[in-house]
C-alpha cells in the first residue's frame, strides 16, 4: 500500500506523518494482520475534515487580508488625488499672483475666476491706499488747490500756517 502523508514538515498544527500500516489501522486484534479499512476510512474523513476547516480558515484570513489591502490602496489613492489637488491649486494661485502682481498668501478661492476676483479687490485696496488720498483723515480740502509759500505767509492764524506749511511738505 502506498505511503499517504498528512502535511510537510514543519507546518502549524500538523501531525507526525502516518502510514497505512500502523497498528491502529491492523486487524481488531484477530492478528490476521488484514488492515481495518473501516478504521482506515474514517481516519482519512477526520483528516479531511480537519484539512477542510484549516482550508476555511485560511481562505477567510486570505480575504481579510485582501480587504485589507484594498482599503489601504484606496486611501492611498484618495491622499495622492488630495496632493494632487493641493498642487494644481498652489500653481494657479501662484500663476494668479504673479499675474496681477500681489503676494500669493493674501489670495483666496478655489478657481481662477475667485483668485482673480481675490486679487483685483486687493489692489483695489492698496490703490485706496495710495499717496494720493488724504492721511490727516478728512482735514485736507478735496481736490484743494497748490499753497504756495507767499498764501502761507498771509494767513493770520499761525495755526493755520503751520498746518499749511505741514500739508506743503507732506506732499499735498
Amino acid at each position: 500500500m502506498e505511503d499517504e502523508t498528512n502535511l510537510a514538515e514543519g507546518a502549524e498544527g500538523t501531525e507526525p506523518a502516518t502510514t497505512g500500516t500502523e497498528p491502529a489501522a491492523e486487524g481488531a486484534g484477530d492478528g490476521s494482520g488484514e488492515p481495518d479499512y473501516k478504521a482506515l476510512y474514517e481516519r482519512a474523513v477526520a483528516d479531511s475534515r480537519k484539512w477542510e476547516r484549516r482550508s476555511k480558515a485560511n481562505l477567510a484570513a486570505a480575504k481579510g487580508a485582501r480587504k485589507s489591502v484594498e482599503d489601504e490602496v484606496a486611501e492611498l489613492k484618495a491622499q495622492l488625488r488630495r496632493m494632487e489637488d493641493e498642487r494644481a491649486h498652489a500653481e494657479l494661485v501662484s500663476g494668479v499672483a504673479s499675474a496681477k502682481g500681489v503676494p500669493a498668501e493674501l489670495l483666496h478661492g478655489d478657481d481662477e475666476d475667485e483668485l482673480n476676483a481675490s486679487a483685483d479687490a486687493l489692489l483695489a485696496f492698496a490703490r485706496s491706499m495710495e499717496p494720493g488720498t488724504p492721511r490727516d483723515k478728512g482735514g485736507a480740502p478735496a481736490g484743494g488747490a497748490v499753497v504756495t509759500t507767499e498764501q502761507i505767509s498771509k494767513m493770520k492764524s499761525p495755526l493755520a500756517r503751520v498746518q499749511a506749511y505741514a500739508r506743503m511738505h507732506a506732499g499735498q
